[in-house]
């Protein structure tokens, strides 16, 4: 799990590395930390916000930069929640929770 992590906190900085290079001033955001959340409208808006505009081709380029970064952090997500979840289920088994225990604590 700490591989997945660091996997994703290193795709996520290369990420913003490449973002900060080009766009020299831009401030990161939590919303641009975490742009894997976003669509890439949100991000083409994130970047409006700061007064950065991109011409059509630019968009095209960063659109398939972004897509690609997006799919490799969510990958990383997925795994991380999944082995989460596989934790969570062996901890509950080791104490003997019933489901009714589950759904109070996973509701909390």
């Amino acid at each position: 799990m700490l591989s997945f992590n660091f996997d994703l906190q290193t795709k996520r900085q290369r990420f913003l590395k490449r973002l900060s290079d080009n766009f020299l001033g831009i401030k990161i955001t939590g919303a641009l930390e975490h742009f894997d959340a976003l669509e890439f409208k949100q991000f083409l808006a994130e970047l409006g916000k700061q007064k950065i505009a991109l011409s059509l081709k630019q968009q095209d380029e960063w659109e398939e930069y972004f897509t690609e970064y997006q799919s490799e952090c969510r990958k990383f997500v997925n795994q991380i929640e999944a082995t989460d979840k596989e934790i969570d289920g062996m901890v509950y088994a080791l104490y003997g929770l019933t489901e009714e225990d589950v759904k109070i604590i996973e509701n909390k």
